[in-house]
């Protein structure tokens, strides 16, 4: 679904910032 393609998409974004830090 939509809702479930963008809480995956933030999710990834997150783990990227974690990531980056």
């Amino acid at each position: 679904s939509f809702r479930d393609d963008y809480i995956k998409w933030g999710r990834i974004e997150v783990s990227w910032w974690v990531t980056a830090d």
